[in-house]
């Protein structure tokens, strides 16, 4: 016996055995129950299933290198921000205008704009009622006027989530990408004061100062009842006498107030109560006189005496006096000293506030910019008459560094020009201005016209007459200028002539006229070429000196009228959210700007203007405002702190001394210990010591006595602690002094106040027409590409941004910090003025039209470190990743309610019919959108689920009822067999949900309907050998059972052996959805195998018991007692299949034409498959009627463009900078690279360089990058904090990048540390120009391929791991198309390998397992080139449906080659016909049930479902039904295997003894083979018989004699026919009819 026998036999055996089993004593019911079991065991599952809808976890492909790159983004960065979005159009067409922008601010505003009244009563740190001067309508537009510009939309969006508790309030600002506000930019939480500002003495800081010199310094004062009780009466003399000073603007000089305060406290407070307190009969006014005296040195006690006797009014008591100063002496000066020292620590901290908070750069802008608007207020005319002159000797000195031009023809030709230019004259072209203005230069000029005179004078020994040359330069000069008008720059003879005439007619007498002509012709002519060359210059200056009142501050007004144009307590809280709308181009983009910002963009540009013009830079030095309100009290802070113990050193006779140490320390400062010194002897060298006990007789460190002080202890603690003071002075006050000029050029650029406004801005004085807002957005289109148009030109609104003298630039697509953004983002199909197709951009003309406008915010993913470190403190608590998901998605919920009425229009949106916006369309997306999208994809509607479920029910019932003999009606155990399929495949996903398996869409949308379709065949060929098994005569139960199995057992075994194997070995797929898929697939097929033989075999068993015992079905009403015993199960298909399908397509013609048109579709999938396109749009995705759907149409329409970021790991940033520099370039070369917002314009990298070196392409030294990045996050640098991710390198572990700022100062800044390092950044950049499938990949590998180039070519032994990428959402979502021909290669070669490998273990016959594979790859061939007909591509859907598409064949070819395989035979045409007659009915059955189930997904309303579920599934199933039904069968019989052990001879001998010699097809085998699932009678009645211990070697074979009934039959048909052809007398018929009886 052959291996394929044994194996076969063997098999049989196992499934009589097991029948067997079922059937004895109670273990069918202990089966059953075990299997019910397991599915109540495994049907909870469901309660513990993660959902899994993330794009880069279910389709980034893991062995590719986005894998890797993702984690890593992830692992830095968070991954990709959350998008918010919208998509706004019009019934017209044209979105430009103001309705939609309008319509935008409404729809947005909710989300963004944050109630801030609370700070409305802020105005500037004193008083919080609103100014009187608020109500005159020249300040109607003051920001401390119009705070109601920042109160929040009515309809603000937020939500509550529990912090530590309390319910903390969140909104968007908390959750978008906004850079976090460094403390030296922040608010202050205390103010700082200037002495003489009301509150001073009653601050917070005042006090606790005050107090801690009181606590620690009061001794045994701290119980003295004088020195209680007057305490309080000599602070207030000490703050007398500061404020008194300070007002008298001596800004530095804190601690010479101190010291004048420590001298009258003796004199007028201590000294007189301690001595009455020790003499009562002493006199107030005498002792204050002796104080007097002895608090400037006296001595003497005669001196002393006299000073009291004679002050006093009543008895001379000076000797008792002196005595009382002997013994008070020292408490009053510790009194004295005490309060002193106590007030100015309460002033110089309190005027120091904002340097302990560390508010350096809030405070001193806030400050630098009152001391400002005062000095421009005091000094405004001056101010603007310097800026004249200053830009024409600014002009004159350029050419060769000396002033050639005279100052006063300068001042001529200005005048000349300005009052052109005021009365209306374009003084840049009007040449008659212009000639105005060269005559008066020349007739102004002093020089060279005398020295010319002079020089020829002394040439010829002659003086000319002076009367003379008056008139003949007057004469001169009036013709030159006619010359000039006339485009002659010379002088004619007949000039010459008119010159010497007027020479000689004013100076009758003389006789040089002609020498006199001839030098003064000379002479005027050189002054007119001189006038000539400082035209452009005067007409610059005069133009610029009428520019330049606005660009003075204008009277701003706060409280009492003051100038102040920032509150006193002012700093940036909060920086707007990251966001892009059509808005940004006008000044309303501002809608969103937090308040503080809002105050900052009244002011910012008069800051900037006035320190960075060249022609302000004299003001700029003579008010002296950095110095006075930044520098100073911060140096007097630094050294009231470092100098506590010597307070008297630092006053003014010491302020020069200090200063040459400052610059001493500064020239050292390499070496801290040298510089330490140098600052030592620079303040020796000019320095004076103070003591407190006789501040009036300073020592000079000079001179002997100085000397002798130094050498002392107390000298030596001097000296270090005035080093240690001037160090940090020194250095701090050089940081704050750089980082301030940074400051006011970034302030400038945050906001939108140099945007032009279209008419609903607070400000607007005027509303922009359409075409107005059209032109705007063109020209800003127009400035996006131009490379030569920069940021600062766009601020300055003028393409000379120092002069402000070139073309205008009317607007740019800026963000609110400045940084440049592509128009394509915000703005969707534009139409230009002769556009063509291939020139359709801005090239081709004007802009016309806008279709579209998108707004986009992004929000920090729930990783990201910024995120979790604001969220956590927001929330007081350490957050969870799961919780901080939740807290966006829950907010983005309640956004979405918000955005669902104005897409649905509802009424009172504003975006109804009948309301102000009604003729606007509002789209919207949000980051949940897509993930919900995908979920809701996997969804199949319950009603559609059900009535398909249903459907298949009734139609599995009605093939297996009878409806004329119902004993043998088996509808209710099919019944029964569908309920236990469809509770396996529900129990298969919840063990799988058990096992951690996540779900996607396809768990709920493709693994139920392809379990269901597996288990249901398999049910259906089980009842099929079943049917026909029950017929058997007087059949007992067991043996029914044992037949059935001996039929079907092996055949299901073998599909779902070959499927589980399938399955399994495509898990191998290295894409996430598609292993999740096979896994829930190897789980189900595996399990409805399991309860097929536990629960279903055990109901067959008492399914025979009923029809053994005769009992009709229950409930079934057609049943007739004495209804004959049916032939057949299912007789109409059974003889279909076998003598019209099997007949027909056994013939040569029709075997051909299968073959033929076989070729044919081969061919034909092979050739369509060349035209499959990757990918799937978002729109195809979306459910048709929601939100998501209405925006993704849109999207994918009208907008072509993504954000994506440049990502560099590197463990030597500062090596790496060249690199990373070439990354960028190379990048933007790039075709998919927008270049309308170029790369380099908004990388970080490029920023520091700029900011740091003025060069953004040439790399610092290395050594130096730490420090300039720390210099550069301390201004510009803190916008791109959201893009750095550093590490303390000490300890490899994560920080924030900010810490490092302050750590290279000298000495560090404290809490600042210098051991930070990069480890990676991000750098944003847009992929524009995709539309279609192909243009995504087209960007991943452009994009990739330019960034590699430059990547391979870093070479750096010491930075192994470095490496550049670009990532985006193109790239995650797109970069699985890259791989899809191979992975869906390698998954359907792998499930045929598996195929192959399961059927030729099962069965050991290598053409059965070869014709199989090679039938499912035809049929997964033409599935897959169906793919353009039904309009899908290649994704990973229908990847997974391809696959899907094998296991379904498996089910339809499967059960054919494996019952062909034991098909007994003459010739294997008739073993085919045999194969089709059992197989036929219950494949032909299972594909109907599954069309019948897949038919309801038409209805559904999600056309992604309909498209890739239904119309693959639909041909899935018709193309393998019918290439298992015709090709495999036609193969079959031209290359089939041999029958098992040539059974095929024992068969014919036993249907010889039972009297059945003879088929209707002419021969072959006397029984239906099919009916006994291939097995021939004897050899499965012995193999029922040896399990039932009975002997079977003569059972009559039922088979058998239904095929003899039905032959018989059909032969006495065809006597009938001839003996009626013969009375005919027709011999053929005859003839015919001998050869019937023959066969």
């Amino acid at each position: 016996m052959g291996l394929s026998k044994k194996l076969f036999v063997g098999t049989e055996e196992l499934f009589v055995r097991y029948a067997g089993f079922v059937g004895r004593n109670r273990n069918g019911r202990i089966l059953a129950l075990v299997g019910v079991l397991l599915i109540v065991a495994f049907l909870p599952g469901f309660a513990v299933v993660d959902e899994e809808s993330r794009i880069e976890k279910l389709y980034v492909h893991e062995r590719s290198r986005l894998h890797g790159e993702y984690e890593f983004f992830r692992d830095h960065f968070g991954g990709l921000s959350r998008v918010q979005a919208t998509i706004h159009q019009s019934t017209s067409g044209e979105t430009a205008t103001k309705e939609t922008l309008d319509s935008i601010l409404t729809a947005i505003t909710p989300m963004y704009k944050e109630d801030e009244t609370n700070l409305c009563n802020f105005y500037d740190g004193v008083a919080t009622s609103r100014p009187a001067l608020c109500n005159n309508t020249a300040y109607a537009s003051n920001i401390y006027c119009s705070c109601e510009e920042i109160a929040g939309s009515p309809n603000q969006i937020s939500i509550t989530w529990p912090a530590n508790g309390r319910d903390e309030t969140i909104t968007q600002k908390d959750l978008c990408e906004a850079p976090p506000v460094p403390d030296v930019l922040k608010s202050a939480t205390e103010l700082s004061y200037e002495p003489t500002d009301p509150g001073a003495t009653s601050s917070a800081t005042f006090l606790e100062y005050e107090d801690l010199v009181y606590t620690f310094r009061s001794g045994s004062l701290r119980n003295d009842p004088v020195y209680r009780t007057y305490r309080a009466t000599a602070k207030q003399l000490c703050v007398d006498e500061i404020q008194r000073q300070w007002a008298s603007r001596a800004y530095e000089d804190i601690t010479a107030a101190v010291i004048q305060c420590y001298a009258r406290l003796n004199a007028e407070v201590f000294g007189p109560v301690y001595g009455v307190n020790t003499d009562a009969t002493l006199d107030t006014a005498g002792l204050q006189a002796l104080w007097e005296l002895a608090v400037r040195g006296e001595t003497n006690s005669t001196v002393l005496e006299f000073a009291y006797n004679n002050a006093t009014t009543g008895a001379a008591l000076g000797t008792q006096a002196v005595q009382a100063w002997n013994q008070t002496q020292e408490t009053v000066n510790a009194a004295s000293f005490l309060v002193a020292q106590a007030t100015a620590a309460g002033f110089g901290a309190t005027r120091a506030q904002f340097a302990q908070e560390g508010r350096i750069m809030s405070y001193g802008y806030a400050e630098t910019a009152h001391c400002v608007a005062q000095y421009q207020r005091e000094n405004r005319a001056a101010i603007l008459a310097a800026v004249g002159p200053s830009v024409m000797q600014s002009r004159d000195l350029e050419d060769n560094g000396v002033k050639d031009w005279d100052d006063a023809g300068l001042a001529a030709a200005f005048a000349s020009l300005e009052a052109a230019a005021v009365g209306g004259a374009n003084i840049t072209t009007d040449t008659a201005a212009q000639g105005a203005a060269l005559a008066a230069y020349a007739g102004a000029s002093v020089e060279p016209f005398n020295s010319t005179i002079t020089q020829q004078e002394q040439a010829l020994g002659i003086t000319f007459n002076t009367t003379g040359l008056a008139a003949a330069r007057q004469e001169a000069e009036t013709r030159f200028a006619l010359n000039l008008a006339m485009n002659v720059t010379t002088f004619t003879a007949a000039d010459v002539t008119a010159v010497e005439n007027a020479y000689s007619t004013a100076a009758p007498g003389a006789s040089n006229a002609s020498e006199a002509a001839a030098t003064v012709v000379t002479a005027v002519a050189v002054e007119f070429q001189l006038a000539q060359a400082a035209l452009p210059a005067v007409v610059e200056a005069v133009l610029t000196s009428l520019q330049a009142p606005s660009l003075l501050f204008p009277d701003i007004v706060t409280l009492n009228g003051t100038v102040r144009p920032l509150p006193r307590g002012w700093g940036i809280d909060r920086f707007p959210c990251s966001r892009s709308t059509g808005l940004d181009v006008f000044r309303e983009g501002d809608f969103d700007l937090p308040y503080r910002m809002k105050q900052l963009d009244r002011m910012s540009r008069y800051m900037y203007y006035f320190y960075t013009l060249p022609y302000f830079q004299d003001a700029v030095e003579d008010a002296n405002c950095l110095e006075t309100s930044l520098l100073a009290p911060l140096r007097n802070g630094i050294y009231l702190e470092g100098l506590q113990n010597y307070p008297a050193l630092y006053q003014q006779i010491n302020f020069d001394a200090i200063a040459a140490a400052e610059a001493a320390y500064l020239a050292n400062a390499a070496d801290t210990d040298a510089a330490e010194q140098a600052a030592k002897d620079a303040f020796v060298a000019n320095g004076f010591f103070i003591g407190i006990d006789d501040p009036f007789n300073p020592v000079n460190l000079t001179t002997p006595a100085g000397q002798a002080f130094l050498n002392t202890t107390s000298g030596t603690t001097v000296l270090d602690a005035i080093a240690r003071a001037v160090g940090t002075s020194a250095t701090s006050v050089v940081q704050v002094d750089s980082q301030f000029v940074q400051i006011v050029e970034a302030f400038v650029g945050f906001g939108f106040w140099y945007r032009p406004t279209y008419g609903s801005h607070p400000l607007a004085t005027a509303t922009l027409s359409d075409a107005e807002i059209v032109a705007v957005y063109d020209s800003a289109i127009a400035a996006a590409p131009n490379p030569d148009i920069t940021v600062a030109e766009c601020i300055a609104g003028n393409t000379d941004a120092s002069t402000l003298q070139g073309d205008p630039v009317l607007s740019c697509f800026l963000t609110w910090s400045g940084l440049k953004l592509p128009y394509e983002l915000a703005l969707g199909p534009l139409t230009f003025e002769n556009a063509t197709a291939s020139v359709p951009s801005a090239a081709s003309g004007r802009l016309v039209s806008v279709r579209s406008q998108r707004t986009g915010g992004n929000n920090y993913n729930s990783e990201h470190h910024v995120f979790q470190d604001s969220i956590d403190e927001l929330l007081d608590k350490t957050t969870t990743k799961s919780e901080r998901e939740a807290i966006h998605r829950r907010f983005e919920r309640a956004v979405a309610d918000h955005y669902d009425a104005l897409w649905k229009r509802n009424a009172g949106t504003g975006f109804a019919d009948g309301e102000e916006f009604e003729d606007q369309r509002f789209y919207f997306t949000l980051e949940r959108s897509i993930p919900d999208t995908v979920a809701e994809a996997g969804k199949i509607e319950p009603g559609l689920l059900v009535g398909g479920f249903l459907c298949l029910l009734a139609y599995v019932m009605l093939v297996s009822a009878n409806f004329r003999n119902a004993i043998y009606s088996h509808a209710w155990i099919a019944f029964a067999g569908v309920v236990l399929i469809t509770a396996s495949t529900a129990a298969a996903l919840g063990f799988s949900a058990y096992c951690g398996i996540d779900f996607t869409p396809i768990s709920s949308n493709v693994v139920p309907f392809v379990a269901l379709g597996v288990g249901i065949d398999d049910v259906l060929v089980i009842l099929a050998a079943f049917g026909n098994a029950v017929l058997r005569p007087a059949s007992d139960p067991a043996d029914v059972i044992k037949t059935t199995m001996a039929d079907a057992g092996p055949s299901v075994s073998f599909t779902s052996l070959t499927n589980f194997v399938a399955f399994f070995i495509a898990s191998a797929t290295p894409v996430r959805v598609v292993q999740l898929f096979c896994y829930q697939m190897v789980i189900s097929v595996a399990l409805n195998y399991v309860l097929i033989l536990t629960v279903f075999v055990p109901l067959l068993y008492l399914e025979a018991r009923r029809v053994h015992a005769q009992r009709p079905e229950a409930l079934c009403v057609c049943h007739r007692p004495g209804t004959p015993v049916p032939k057949q199960a299912h007789p109409l298909l059974d003889r279909f299949f076998s003598r019209h399908i099997g007949r027909v397509l056994m013939t040569t013609p029709a075997r051909v034409l299968v073959l033929v048109c076989a070729a044919i579709a081969i061919g034909l999938s092979i050739w369509q498959v060349f035209d499959i396109q990757r990918g799937v749009l978002f729109s195809s995705v979306a459910t048709e009627d929601s939100y998501q759907y209405d925006f993704a149409v849109r999207l994918e329409s009208d907008f072509t463009m993504y954000n994506g970021y440049l990502v560099t790991e590197s463990e030597d940033f500062p090596a790496a900078q060249q690199n990373i520099l070439n990354a960028v370039a190379s990048l933007q070369q790039s075709p998919r690279v927008a270049d309308s917002a170029p790369v380099a314009s908004i990388f970080w990298l490029h920023s520091m360089l700029l900011s740091q070196t003025g060069n953004s392409t040439q790399p610092v030294a290395e050594d130096d990058f730490y420090p300039q990045f720390s210099e550069w996050l301390a201004a510009l640098g803190i916008t791109f904090l959201p893009d750095l991710y550093c590490i303390d390198s000490r300890y490899d572990t994560p920080v924030s990048c900010y810490d490092i700022v302050g750590a290279f100062s000298t000495p560090r800044a404290f809490g600042s540390n210098a051991n930070v390092r990069l480890a990676a950044s991000r750098g944003l950049f847009y992929i524009s120009n995709v539309r279609y499938q192909d243009d995504y990949l087209d960007a991943i590998r452009s994009t990739r391929s330019y960034t590699d180039a430059a990547s391979d070519a870093y070479d750096n032994e010491d930075d192994p791991d470095y490496r550049s990428f670009v990532i985006s959402y193109v790239h995650i979502f797109w970069e699985q198309y890259l791989h899809s021909y191979r992975d869906l290669y390698v998954v359907v070669g792998l499930c045929l390998l598996g195929i192959f490998v399961a059927t030729f273990l099962f069965q050991f016959s290598f053409i059965t397992s070869l014709l199989l594979c090679i039938v499912i790859f035809i049929v997964d061939l033409e599935v897959y080139a169906l793919l353009p007909a039904l309009g899908l591509t290649l994704n990973a859907f229908s990847t997974t449906n391809l696959c899907l598409a094998i296991g379904m064949a498996v089910e339809f070819t499967a059960h054919v080659a494996h019952q062909f395989l034991t098909e007994a035979g003459e010739s294997r045409p008739q073993r085919v016909r045999a194969t089709l007659r059992f197989m036929g009915t219950p494949l032909f059955n299972g594909a109907m049930s599954s069309l019948i189930a897949v038919l309801f997904i038409v209805g559904s309303r999600t056309g992604f479902i309909r498209d890739y579920y239904f119309s693959m599934f639909f041909a899935t199933i018709v193309i393998a039904f019918l290439n298992g039904i015709i090709l495999l069968p036609v193969l079959l019989s031209l290359v089939g295997p041999a029958p098992l052990d040539e059974r095929h001879k024992a068969a014919q001998e036993l249907a010889d003894d039972n009297g059945n010699n003879g088929d209707d097809a002419g021969g072959g085998k006397a029984y239906d083979g099919g009916e006994h699932g291939g097995v021939t009678p004897s050899s499965t009645m012995e193999l029922v018989g040896k399990s039932s211990d009975q002997d079977t070697t003569t059972a009559p074979s039922f088979s058998a004699a239904v095929e003899k009934q039905e032959l018989d039959e059909e032969e006495k048909a065809k006597e009938q026919q001839a003996k009626e052809q013969q009375q005919n007398g027709d011999d053929a018929a005859k003839q015919d009819v001998v050869h019937t009886a023959i066969v």
